[in-house]
């Protein structure tokens, strides 16, 4: 048995580990330019600071947990993107520095310096996995209900392991809950800790009759919140979650033909080859999971050894969270996301289920070759880093000056744009109908005018008429929707709105007039 010191890194190594994987995420944050999601997030956050919930005040097409939690947040300033992207970075961070702890733990029977760097080069091939670096560090929400879902298996194991206890099954419950109340695919994954629970060797079957319900009233719990705001419109909370996309997927199948998106089955499944096989960090990641778990994991054994069960219940992981990623359509690169953590937990316990092949030297030289392969690709994205002294250039510090400069170019009212982060910076009200940007608009075009109202998404259609009945403050142009924006500037332009240029980020239209050049002009129709 491995001494209960020297199953945990020292603190000092853990925190180097952490600031380091810390630091890499936030750069890529403060580089990478607004993506387009990021303004569902942070706008419906900011509406629910100004008392407005998601769903029966205006539309919202995800669940609402990771929404409160960016609330809580945004009260403590006023740079919003930049407060929501360092929350992704810290929870992207903490879930790398689980996985360093847990390949620490793994290869304990290791010299120090070789058990070290096994771990290090696990962490490593997460850190600079090309899924990763894309999907780390945004506004959105896929770094915090990972983190929760990866938590939450870890301490279900840690808790059945030491014993049969109520408190971990809770606790995991609780963040799995978190997890599908924040992305809803996660809820994919409740399937693999039940059957992990009931399957864990050496429990009694009367003391497992407690531990799922104990693991159900963490679930519960964490999804009172969630529960709660859903009761305030139920309806429309529904058609958010598991209508809309639908809509979404119509919308693109129409209009996106010639960007050749994979919708078909086999389109998908070729996107999927390409983007998991082409990328050496996707391919070594995908390659070695799938090897290392047909080399260990004995079915049979499921229910007899722990480590067979933990194997089995990681592999179910991965399958569910990748068909749910695969349901999407078109399919995204960041769906793919959630299960490449699980299938390098994967390689890390069939790699401790192989002590001879930790041990070898041969294998430890291919392992230095597959991360001097695939690092490269990855520390491209942190090439923030190259800017992290000068505050004045991170992208949503840049976003933010743009906010204050459309707040104080424009007459006091709301701002009318589909990119609602940059009005929001500057500290402007927003027209909730416009809280999903593009998407709400997109699909607002296929109900009637009966469900336009009463799910609070106007088509594109009616943006003229919400502009007529309410006039903004002024409407800011991105680069969002073209189809979309050229209605709204040619609306403002026949309104009479003066045009302020925002070099290489948009043009905002105000309501104040065009100084007097004392020669008169004839009023617009």
């Amino acid at each position: 048995m491995v001494p209960a010191e020297s199953r945990t890194p020292p603190v000092l190594v853990i925190a180097l580990f952490a600031t380091i994987a810390l630091v890499l995420i936030f750069c890529r944050s403060i580089e990478e330019n607004l993506e387009v999601d990021e303004n569902v997030f942070v706008a419906s956050a900011a509406l629910l600071n100004e008392g407005l919930l998601p769903y029966r005040d205006f539309h919202y097409n995800h669940m609402p947990s990771l929404v409160i939690i960016y609330a809580g947040l945004f009260k403590l300033g006023t740079h919003l993107l930049l407060i929501a992207r360092s929350f992704s970075a810290l929870c992207a961070a903490a879930t790398v520095t689980l996985m360093f702890v847990v390949a620490w733990r793994a290869f304990a029977g290791l010299a120090p310096s070789r058990r070290l760097g096994f771990a290090i080069g696990i962490g490593a091939l997460f850190l600079f996995n090309p899924l990763f670096v894309y999907t780390t560090g945004l506004a959105w929400n896929h770094d915090f209900p990972l983190l929760c879902c990866f938590a939450g298996f870890l301490i279900l194991g840690q808790g059945l392991a030491k014993g049969p206890g109520l408190l971990c099954p809770i606790l995991a419950g609780v963040l799995v809950g978190l997890a599908a109340t924040s992305r809803v695919t996660f809820a994919t994954a409740l399937l693999p800790f039940g059957v992990f629970l009931l399957l864990y060797p050496g429990i009694p079957w009367r003391r497992k009759l407690l531990l799922v319900p104990a693991f159900g009233a963490g679930v519960v719990l964490a999804t009172i919140p969630s529960i709660w705001v859903w009761m305030q419109s139920p309806q429309n909370a529904w058609f958010g979650n598991f209508v809309y996309p639908s809509l979404s997927t119509r919308y693109h199948l129409e209009f996106d033909v010639s960007r050749k998106r994979p919708f078909t089955v086999g389109a998908r499944l070729l996107h999927i080859f390409i983007s998991c096989f082409t990328l050496p960090g996707n391919g070594l990641v995908v390659g070695s999971f799938i090897g290392l778990t047909i080399a260990t994991l004995r079915v049979r054994q499921v229910r007899i050894d722990t480590r067979v069960c933990e194997q089995f219940a990681i592999l179910l992981l991965v399958i569910v969270l990748f068909t749910a990623g695969f349901a999407a359509a078109p399919l995204q690169r960041q769906y793919l996301y959630a299960a490449t953590p699980f299938m390098i937990l994967g390689i890390v316990r069939g790699l401790a289920a192989m002590p001879h092949l930790l041990a070898s030297r041969r294998f430890g030289r291919l392992a230095v070759g597959g991360l001097v392969l695939i690092i490269p690709f990855g520390a491209v994205e942190y090439d923030g880093l190259l800017h992290l002294g000068s505050i004045r250039s991170w992208t949503p510090v840049q976003i933010h000056e743009v906010g204050v400069r459309i707040a104080a170019e424009s007459p006091p009212g709301r701002i009318m744009t589909i990119e609602p982060v940059y009005a929001l910076e500057g500290g402007r009200a927003i027209y909730p109908e416009l809280a999903t940007g593009r998407f709400g608009i997109r699909a607002g075009q296929y109900l009637s005018e009966a469900q336009q109202a009463q799910y609070r998404m106007p088509g594109r259609g009616d943006l003229v008429d919400l502009f007529d009945t309410n006039p903004p403050a002024a409407v800011f142009i991105g680069a969002a929707d073209g189809r979309i924006e050229n209605e709204l500037s040619n609306r403002a332009r026949a309104g009479g709105y003066t045009p302020v240029d925002f070099p290489d980020v948009g043009t905002l239209w105000t309501a104040i007039p065009k100084p007097s050049t004392g020669t008169s002009e004839p009023l617009p129709p």
